[in-house]
């Protein structure tokens, strides 16, 4: 056998038994949201259990929501385990891109890439989350209210022919982009005395400013159920609920609003 054939069968020997590279693609079960601060999240993914061996050192991350690249901040470190496997990163709500607006809100598919040092995909976490879902998507609810929308100053006022409301609602938006909204259509609640409903006129929230945004409507007393001046009398919260429609660019997207705040 010729010196040159022996390395060829050698090379292609090494080529025959090179192990090929681990990869893993994993489904998300649920989403963890946290706020670090009004401007920025901290997220924590939970997928589905993996061992993690073979795979290579992940040295970059993405995100996407529904094909949108969503920039993230931290080093990707992935934990492994048999209960789950782990991604945690923070995103700053000024870099979101605006085209986030126009993600269907009832399910957003989430897809988060980790890549080697060569920029090869080495782990994928994929799944489709439903916002209304609080076993698979987690926030700090209450917080969150307080920080982004709270209802100030909410007066029910009962006349001789009518029922008067009045409210402050304060809007942050922490986006880097102007927040147009086309109107807000929204019920008033006292207890769970329904009191009237009301569209307020369109309104724009500019990125890092807190909007104040003035809510009045009255109703007939005719047309009010029967319980809400004994609502009003024991000293019961007032509930805004409705339904923030947004200008997107792919149309308009509604989304879902609850406010509370003390009767006065």
């Amino acid at each position: 056998m010729t010196p040159l054939l022996t390395l060829l069968l050698a090379g292609q020997a090494a080529v025959s038994v090179a192990a090929p590279a681990v990869t893993a693609s994993l489904s998300l079960d649920r989403v963890t949201v946290e706020l670090a601060s009004r401007d920025r999240l901290r997220v924590d993914l939970a997928a589905a259990p993996f061992d993690g061996k073979g795979l290579a050192p992940v040295r970059s991350q993405r995100l996407l929501l529904a094909d949108i690249p969503v920039p993230v901040q931290g080093e990707p470190q992935p934990e492994f385990g048999n209960a789950r496997t782990r991604i945690a990163f923070e995103v700053d709500l000024k870099a979101v891109p605006e085209s986030v607006l126009g993600i269907p809100f009832e399910l957003v598919p989430v897809r988060w890439e980790g890549r080697d040092a060569s920029g090869n995909l080495v782990l994928t976490v994929a799944g489709e989350i439903d916002p209304n879902d609080r076993n698979r998507l987690v926030v700090p609810a209450e917080e969150l209210a307080k920080t982004y929308a709270h209802l100030d100053d909410a007066r029910i006022v009962p006349g001789l022919a009518e029922v008067a409301f009045q409210g402050l609602l304060r809007l942050y938006n922490p986006f880097g982009f102007d927040l147009v909204v086309t109107r807000f259509d929204y019920a008033v609640k006292v207890g769970d005395a329904p009191v009237m409903r009301g569209v307020r006129p369109g309104f724009r929230l500019r990125p890092g400013v807190t909007s104040d945004v003035l809510l009045e409507q009255s109703a007939s007393l005719a047309d009010v159920a029967a319980g809400v001046v004994g609502a009003l009398v024991g000293g019961q919260k007032v509930a805004v609920d409705g339904t923030v429609v947004l200008r997107a660019p792919t149309g308009e997207q509604a989304v879902p609003i609850r406010l509370v705040g003390a009767v006065r």
